[in-house]
């Protein structure tokens, strides 16, 4: 008769606003707790990706870092480069004058000695093996 009593007082006190909620949150409480438990897993993942994403980001850095490097070198390099070039233009053009002058003093000779016949053989030798020497060297650069 004590439990019937009591009941029928835990009955009418259960009409209560403030135990109506609390029935409420009771209710909810197991799908807050889910709720958190996701929370703290997406915290736990936003953890990990950003050491990944700050090691990426310095790994990034340090590529952009060398390339900045490396095309400063070459920068630096290009001025050798273009007085190569020039060396190389102007080793070439020294070699056709030459070989103009050249080839105009052997057509001299040839005319100067053309009235003797025993010089002219000499230097007639002389003259195609000069020719040959300068069109071999022409040839090579």
């Amino acid at each position: 008769m004590g439990n019937a009593l009591t009941r029928g007082l835990n009955r009418g006190a259960r009409q209560n606003k403030f135990n109506a909620l609390a029935d409420q949150l009771r209710e909810l409480y197991p799908e807050a707790e889910r709720s958190a438990e996701a929370f703290t897993r997406l915290v736990r993942r936003g953890y990990v990706a950003q050491t990944a994403i700050g090691a990426l980001a310095g790994s990034v850095g340090a590529l952009v870092g060398g390339l900045g490097a490396l095309i400063g070198s070459v920068g630096a390099a290009v001025p050798a480069l273009i007085g190569l070039g020039s060396a190389a233009i102007t080793a070439r053009v020294g070699l056709g004058i030459a070989t103009f002058a050249l080839g105009d003093v052997g057509s001299a000779v040839e005319k100067a000695t053309d009235a003797t016949s025993g010089l002219s053989e000499s230097v007639e030798d002389l003259t195609k093996n000069t020719k040959i020497y300068f069109l071999l060297l022409k040839m090579l650069l």
